[in-house]
């Protein structure tokens, strides 16, 4: 379970992040995620995705002989 936490309680170590809150009202939560960010990484229109890289497969194996294939 999740536990509110007053930000003035967070150690100073963490007080150089911003944060948003988004347990109240989530839409004003992105609204205030937006505008924290940068101009150069916002779009005005979704990113399109290319076309996958790989096919997706991955080669597990806890076996020592395949060591040197890994």
């Amino acid at each position: 379970m999740l536990e509110k936490v007053d930000l003035a309680d967070l150690h100073l170590s963490l007080a150089q992040f911003q944060s948003v809150d988004f347990r109240n009202d989530y839409q004003l939560g992105i609204k205030q995620l937006i505008d924290a960010l940068p101009r150069a990484i916002r779009a005005d229109k979704p990113v399109v995705s290319g076309p996958p890289k790989s096919k997706g497969y991955v080669f597990l194996s806890y076996a020592e002989e395949d060591a040197g294939f890994v």
